[in-house]
C-alpha cells in the first residue's frame, strides 16, 4: 500500500503503511506556473504519477527517478508565472 499526497507547496510525498516519508518530488521545476497540486492519480503498473497543478497543467512523472515524463496539457493559467 502507498499513500501519496501533495498540496499548495508543490511536493508530491510518498507514505509507506506506517505513514513513513520514503519519497518527496519537487513539482516546481517541471511546471511554467505555480505548482500547488489539485489532484493526482497514481498508475501502479507504470509507476507514474499524473498530477493536476494549480497551473492548470497536467504532468507526468515517473515515481522510480523523480523526473516529468511529459506534460500532457497546458491550461490557461490568469496568474503570473
Amino acid at each position: 500500500m502507498l499513500v501519496i499526497t501533495g498540496g499548495n507547496e508543490g511536493k508530491l510525498i510518498f507514505w509507506d503503511r506506517q505513514f513513513v516519508q520514503k519519497q518527496v518530488i519537487d513539482m516546481a521545476p517541471m511546471s511554467r506556473f505555480p505548482t500547488g497540486i489539485r489532484s493526482l492519480d497514481y498508475l501502479e503498473q507504470t509507476k507514474t504519477v499524473l498530477v493536476g497543478t494549480k497551473g492548470a497543467e497536467i504532468i507526468e512523472v515517473n515515481q522510480v527517478n523523480g523526473q516529468k515524463i511529459k506534460t500532457l496539457i497546458h491550461g490557461h493559467f490568469a496568474g503570473t508565472p
